[in-house]
């Protein structure tokens, strides 16, 4: 009889002080706790990374005013992931890049840029984020 022997070790802190802790329901791995940081883990977790061209093209779609749960269909991607991205790119943004230049009597025009809904405040999308 052949036994294969694996030493895993806690995906966050590198400790071998790991016990199992059940399996995860969606694809049947099994998880393991550490006993060390105490954090939860798979044992070869594998996350999704996404391309940068991948998040620029789902940023523009939301750009061009697709909903999220609609990106959510189409790209299969969850839309608290979107809103991670979106979020991401506004703060990318320079605050140079957003500041409107004064005239030459020094003078700025603004116009209103809030829409107040049900006492919330919203951003138009495309100012937020910088696109025109």
């Amino acid at each position: 009889m052949i036994e294969k022997i694996m030493k895993i070790n806690c995906y966050h802190c590198n400790s071998e002080n790991i016990v199992k802790h059940g399996f995860d329901s969606i694809n049947g791995k099994q998880l393991y706790k550490c006993n060390n940081c105490g954090k939860y883990s798979r044992d070869n977790p594998q996350y999704k990374k996404y391309s940068d061209n991948f998040k620029e093209l789902v940023v523009g779609c939301y750009m061009e005013g697709m909903s999220l749960r609609g990106i959510e269909r189409k790209f299969k991607v969850c839309r608290q992931t979107v809103s991670s991205w979106l979020k991401n790119k506004a703060k990318e943004k320079d605050l140079k890049d957003v500041l409107v230049e004064p005239d030459e009597n020094g003078v700025i025009e603004v116009d209103e840029m809030w829409s107040f809904v049900f006492s919330t405040m919203y951003q138009i999308r495309k100012d937020a984020l910088g696109y025109s």
